[in-house]
């Protein structure tokens, strides 16, 4: 790629940073925000209503007490996309993608169909999600907030077309909003400081009632991290989201020698700092 392309569009700006950082050129946050945008489109998947309904069922009933299952699920799944971004970087493959490399072909079918399944039970919730918010919030009938919510949708992922960055951005700029509302709830609340802390220490006190939603916290985080894996796992591989950081993190980075041997700690940061 020449240094004109580079410089003259944000995916080009985009991919010589990233190079830059695995280089060594970059230090500090110069050498993370490269990679914070694959990062950010991994933490999308965390947030879905069956994270906002698992962790607010939780805070209803038993206040903070299940805080701590919140910090290990986040913290699983931080593990979950350092391991992603170091084997983009490293083999230039997503997960799925090494699986359909190693396996046999009916095994590697047999893990498309079940991604699938998983998809669309996590994507109908997500969509009727998004319409029921339109309802609620502006007053627009439900079958008309379906529409709008598909042309939405469509439209944000045909700014794939106009290079990655611009995607990123689009993502970056819709999950700001969602850090916006839940800033503006919790300065408005006031939370306890002591019982957050207290929140933090391991333990069930509310018996099973409690354990089946620190089961649900911890379920709704992995399947977040697994939703529409069925894009990767087709018989004909393609880009999927729940590793699209893995992909992501690898569209960036040139010299994977270097990569390797930096043990990819630049975007393990930006995934640590977006979720």
């Amino acid at each position: 790629m020449t240094d004109s392309l580079s410089q003259a569009t944000l995916t080009g700006r985009a991919i010589l940073a990233g190079s830059e950082a695995l280089a060594g050129r970059r230090r500090g946050l110069g050498s993370l925000l490269p990679f914070a945008g694959p990062a950010v489109m991994a933490s999308v998947a965390y947030m879905d209503p069956g994270n906002f309904a698992t962790n607010l069922q939780g805070g209803a009933k038993f206040g903070y007490l299940l805080l701590w299952v919140v910090l290990l699920a986040n913290l699983m799944a931080m593990l979950i996309q350092y391991l992603s971004a170091k084997l983009g970087i490293v083999t230039d493959l997503n997960y799925p993608e090494v699986v359909r490399a190693k396996y046999h072909r009916a095994f590697t079918f047999g893990m498309w169909v079940q991604a699938e399944i998983m998809a669309m039970s996590t994507d109908i919730a997500e969509f009727l999600g998004a319409a029921i918010g339109l309802n609620l919030l502006f007053g627009v009938p439900l079958f008309v907030a379906g529409l709008m919510t598909g042309a939405i949708a469509f439209g944000i992922l045909a700014l794939q077309a106009l290079g990655f960055r611009k995607f990123e951005l689009a993502i970056s700029a819709l999950l700001g909003i969602i850090f916006a509302g839940f800033l503006y709830e919790t300065l408005r609340i006031g939370p306890s400081v002591h019982k957050s802390l207290h929140g933090l220490i391991p333990g069930l006190q509310g018996g099973t009632t409690e354990l089946y939603i620190a089961v649900g916290i911890v379920g709704a985080t992995r399947a977040g991290g697994a939703r529409a894996d069925a894009e990767c796992w087709r018989p004909e591989p393609r880009r999927g989201h729940a590793h699209r950081h893995a992909r992501g993190c690898r569209d960036r980075a040139f010299d994977e020698g270097a990569a390797a041997a930096r043990g990819v700690h630049a975007p393990s940061g930006g995934g640590a700092l977006a979720l």
